[in-house]
This record gives C-alpha cells, structure tokens and sequence, in this order.
C-alpha cells in the first residue's frame, strides 16, 4: 500500500501543535537522551489502534491533550487522531492543510469513533475487505480457532522495530510474545500481501460446507447401502424359509447385483404370484435334509472353533514365556570390561593360558546371551501376529454358528406352529408378505436420490475448488518467501556479519515466521538461530535484512495492504548506548579512537543501506529511524542534513520544546 506519513505529533493543553514534519525516503530524528524520540514510533502505534498506550510518562504526556498523525495512503490523505485519556479516536478525510504548525484540535470535531470501529475503519483506509479469516465452518462459528477479523493492528509487527526489539536475539517481532497475536498476524499475511481477499474466504467457507454436507450424505449413502445389503442377506433368509415351508423354490435368478439394481423387477415377480395357488409339497425332504446339513455344518465349526482356541492359548503361552525370559536376561548381571593377560606362576614363572581361556569362555558367553536378547523380537512379532489372526478367525467362527443356530430356529419355529394348528399354507402366506415386505422397501428411490444429491454437490464443490485454485496461495507463498530470501541476501552483502557465518545463508520460514542461519541442504542443514549466535552487531543486521526484505516484498505486492513504512527505533545503540548521549553534540563515549572509529563506519554503513534501500526504490518506502547517532556519512548522500527532520540536542528541545513552551506560558500569564 503506497503510503507517506508526512506528520507525527500531538496537541497540548493549550491546543498548539508539537511534532516532526516527514518525507518520502530515508528520515532521520535525531538528539540526546531524553528529548522524545522513542515515543515518536509509540506514538504512531498508538493513533493506529493499539490497546496499550505505552507512550513514555513525563513531560509529553503531562502536556499532550490529543496525538494525531498525518498520512498519505495512494492519493488521499487522513489526519488520525487519539485523544490523550484514549476515550475517542478521530479520521478526518482529505483535510485542508496548508501549515500543519497552525492546526487545532477543532479539525477532529464531529469525526470521532470508537477503539473497535476506528480500527475497521483504519483497515478499510488500508484495503482490508475481509470481514473475517474463516476458511471452515467450525471457524466461522468458532472465532477462536482462526477466523479473526484482519485489521492494521496484526500489520505493525511488519513495520515496526522498537528499541527494545530491533536487535534482539529472542524476538523478531512486535507483540509475537503473545500467542494469540502471533497466530493471527502469522494467518493473516497472505491477507497483508494481497494473495486473497473477501471472496476468497467466502468461497472457502462455501467450500467447507459443501464438504460437511457431501461428508454427511456419503455417510447416509453408506448406511443406506448396507442396508440394502442387510435387506438382501433377510430376502435370501425369507426365500429359503419359504422353500422350507412349501417345498417349492422361489425367484430362482436372484442376485445381489440385480436386486440392488433392479429391485422393482423382483416386486413384479412376487405380484404375478397367485396367493390361492401356493402348492405346498408334502414330501418336504428338503427341509429334513437342510437341517441335517446345518447340524453337520455346526458340528464342523464348532471343531474347527475349539481348535483354534487351544491353538489361541498356546500362542498366548508363548507369548508370556518368551517375554519372561526375556526380562529374565535382562536381568543377568553383565562384568565390566576388564584388561586380560596371561597368568604367571608364582613357583616357575612360566605363563599359563587358564585365565585367558576362561576369560574367553565368558566373553563367549556374554556375546551369546547379547545374541539371544537380539534374536526375541524376530521371534515374538510373528507370535503377535499369530494372535490376531486367531482372534479374528474365532470371532467370525462364532458369527457362523450364530447364523446357523438362527437358521435352525426357523425350521423350528414351522413345526412349532403346525403344533399349534397353523398350517403350512398359511405359514406361506406369511413369508411371501415379508418377502414382497422386504423387496417394497428396496424399491424406493431413496437410493437414488442420495447419490443425485451426492453428485451435484460434488460438482458444486469441484467448481468451487477451482474457483479457490486460482488464488494459488500455497505457490504464492513459496514464491514469497525465495523472494524475501533473495532480497535478504542481497541487504546481507552491503552490511556484513562475523566471517563465522560467511558460509551460512540467511533464511526466514515464511510458515513458521523463523529466521536463522542455515548450511547445507534439506534435511541434513545446519541451522544457527540468533539466540544461539553471539555479538549484538549480528543481531541488528539480521533484523534490518529481514525487515528491508519484508519492506521489498510488500512494496512489489500490488494488492498489498501493508503501509510502504518502516520505522526503527535506536538501531545504533548496539555501538553507541543511548544513556551516555547527554552532549550538546554528539560524542559517544567509548574506550579507544580506534573502537570510535570502527563503531561509527559500521552505524555509517546501516544509515548508508538505509538511504540506498529508500532510493532504489525511488523513495517509494519511507524509512524512519529515531536515533541519538549524529554527523554520519553516508555514501552517496552529499548533504547529510537533507535526512535530518529534527535535531533535539539543546536544553529543553524534544518532542515538546520546553522552551517556547515557557515563552508562551509568559506571554499568557502577563496578558491575563
């Protein structure tokens, strides 16, 4: 997003203005200790919706009545206003500015919101459209895991590198110390680099619930199914109890594939049937027979059941043995190594072998009891595998003899009811209603309708996936992160590390938001984080590479929401510590010429890939360092105060110029 902020500042209790008039490229706020300059980038922070005002306490906030800031996105301009207290925020658009110096408060009058809508707004003034991050309907529902709303608060850990963050070997980010910050800002970054937008996530919830109901249909398609399969397996049950009463066979050219596929052409068999012309066949063999053939069929099982039992519990047996014997051997005491020679005897002096060759003895010993211990899982695995089998095998045994006790049963149950004086006729009758019962409920077009149903949310779903794949994200992002790789190794070359790690490359996990250094390839690479990785000057320059590189890679984006600004607080504090610049000018206190020397080339050299950074990129980046460093040389830059935007070294200059603050109080308190 192309952006200038050209005013970062605030109102005091008598509603005159106190700030720094900005520029395209490289600015730099510069002065003693204590004079403001870290609050500049708290400041900005906070006028975009921070819910912590940590501006520093002292002389800014006793006299600042509302901060605001003046900004340029593409080609209008905001004034963004926060009152002190943080009761009300402010947007007012396209203001009529023509000396910042000369505003009042007043501008913001009738243009006030609140936290939550100031930061929807914030965000539309950015181009974020999307309402949520939902990509699944339990996200949706459920805001907690992952459908949060973008908004400018998850961009400023891109942005911003405060004093304490900018070359430290812990952190890389602002508010990645807390979790669920992290999680957002890290799920939101293809938002951030314009890869997808509203539409995006709304087809991926549409997607999500074609899912669910497609998952949920294939469910009741496969119930259905087996259903339909039970049916059968009874209708087959229902036949034979029919041949079993009458005698006589009935729909002889059934199979499963042709009911499941043709249900109503057996419901037309059964219709054609004549109730009053069932024959029933006195000289029933059939029935004696098949119950003969059950009973030698138990028998069979039942045999075969009880020897896989025995052969069950010896497996089981085995099992326990060896697994004893083995705790067993583990047990055994084991002699340490000792040093062997011949032994020597004390009358003769003559070497003998004996206790080599007992030593030798027990070295074998020690070697077999190794190569046992060794050998048991070899032999215990298949024994496992043995008892698996069997158990599987006895539970299908005992499924088989259910089923033929079941069939004995019905064969029972039709001499029962002859006892009873129900006659086989009417026995018949019976089984052909729940046969023609059984076939009624196949030839419904549930079935049917559930596959149809199936296969158009199916190709509703396919259309909505290639609608999804035209986003790319997955290619995008591992576009994304070579590039930021690139552009890193690049800023690496112009700032230099320790020759330590000139072997190494430096690499950001775009999906784990990591940086390290890293040697070799793939899985066998060496990785070095920064906290494992010693001298502050690594850290600065691993983070000013990173954050150009982030800076780089959001500018060439052209859907990217993120402003075209970096802000960096203090970067040369590693070489020159803010608490000892309390000069006039500037004059680092250090232990030899020859350290101010190489201290103040290496904070040269940042400030001069600063510039150059800003001016390959035709100032289109704004680079912001508030620093205490001073008087720098920066190669290709001739006139070094044409980056200065303010110098507070003087009594009583800073942010809030004490001085012209007490003529002004003068002058109140003799006109009164």
């Amino acid at each position: 997003m192309k952006t200038l902020l050209k005013f970062i500042g605030l109102f005091d209790q008598q509603d005159k203005v106190h700030g720094v008039e900005l520029s395209e490229g490289l600015n730099l706020i510069t002065g003693k200790s204590s004079t403001g300059k870290s609050a500049l980038i708290e400041i900005f922070d906070y006028c975009m919706g921070s819910s912590e005002d940590t501006i520093p306490h002292g002389v800014i906030k006793e006299h600042a009545m509302l901060f605001f800031l003046w900004i340029k996105i593409n080609k209008s301009e905001y004034l963004l206003g926060r009152d002190a207290k943080g009761k009300e925020c402010y947007i007012v658009s396209n203001p009529e500015i023509e000396n910042v110096w000369q505003l009042r408060s007043m501008v913001f009058d009738g243009n006030d919101y609140t936290r939550d809508d100031y930061k929807v707004q914030l965000g539309l003034l950015f181009g974020i459209d999307a309402t949520n991050t939902a990509e699944t309907t339990t996200q949706l529902q459920d805001k907690r895991k992952g459908g949060q709303r973008p908004t400018v608060r998850n961009m400023m850990p891109f942005i911003l590198q405060h004093q304490n963050l900018v070359a430290n070997k812990q952190a890389l980010f602002y508010r990645f110390d807390q979790k669920e910050k992290r999680e957002e800002t890290m799920n939101q970054f293809k938002v951030f680099a314009g890869f997808v937008d509203a539409n995006y996530y709304a087809l991926s919830v549409e997607a999500s619930k074609l899912e669910e109901k497609v998952d949920t249909l294939r469910k009741q398609l496969t119930k259905a199914e087996s259903d339909l399969h039970e049916t059968y397996n009874r209708l087959l049950d229902d036949i034979s109890a029919y041949t079993d009463i009458t005698g006589r066979e009935l729909l002889l050219d059934l199979t499963e594939d042709k009911f499941e596929s043709n249900p109503q052409y057996y419901k037309e068999q059964i219709e054609k049937l004549d109730y009053f012309d069932i024959k029933i066949d006195t000289n029933n063999h059939p029935q004696l027979l098949k119950y003969r053939a059950l009973e030698r069929q138990e028998n069979q099982l039942m045999a075969e059941l009880r020897e896989s039992q025995i052969h069950l519990e010896e497996v089981i047996s085995s099992i326990d043995y060896i697994e004893t014997y083995k705790e067993a051997l583990e047990r055994t005491p084991r002699p340490q190594p000792v040093t062997l020679n011949y032994s020597v005897c004390p009358f003769c002096h003559q070497h003998t072998p004996h206790t080599l060759g007992e030593a030798n003895k027990l070295k074998k010993a020690i070697g077999s009891l190794n190569e046992e211990l060794r050998g048991i899982p070899s032999i215990i695995r298949p024994l496992h595998e043995d008892r698996l089998q069997l158990q599987d095998k006895i539970e299908g045994l005992k499924n088989n003899l259910n089923d033929i006790d079941r069939q004995k049963n019905e064969l029972a149950e039709i001499i029962e009811a002859l006892k009873q004086n129900y006659s086989l006729q009417k026995q018949a009758y019976k089984t052909i209603y729940k046969i023609s019962s059984r076939i009624e409920l196949a030839t419904n077009d549930a079935l049917k309708e559930l596959k149809g149903k199936i296969e158009k949310l199916s190709e509703e779903l396919v259309r909505k996936k290639a609608a999804l794949g035209v986003y790319d994200v997955k290619g995008k992002m591992i576009l994304a992160e070579r590039a930021i790789r690139q552009a890193m190794e690049e800023y690496r070359k112009a700032i230099g590390f320790e020759d330590s790690l000139k072997d190494y490359s430096l690499v950001f996990d775009l999906n784990k938001f990591e940086l390290y250094f890293s040697k070799g390839m793939g899985d066998f690479a060496e990785k070095k984080y920064l906290r494992s990785i010693g001298s502050g000057a690594n850290w600065l320059n691993a983070h000013l590479c990173l954050f150009l590189a982030l800076a780089d890679f959001f500018y060439d984006q052209k859907k990217s929401t993120v402003p075209s600004l970096l802000f960096l607080d203090q970067p040369s504090q590693v070489y020159f510590p803010a608490q000892k610049d309390r000069d006039e000018a500037f004059n680092p206190e250090v232990q030899s010429v020859h350290e101010a020397d190489d201290d103040m080339k290496a904070v040269n050299t940042i400030f001069s890939l600063l510039y150059k950074f800003c001016r390959e990129h035709n100032d289109g980046i704004q680079v912001i360092v508030t620093d205490h460093a001073d008087d720098l040389t920066i190669e290709g830059l001739a006139n070094y105060k044409a980056i200065v935007r303010a110098r507070w070294r003087k009594e009583g200059e800073g942010l809030v110029d004490l001085i012209h603050r007490k003529a002004d109080e003068g002058d109140v308190r003799e006109e009164s």
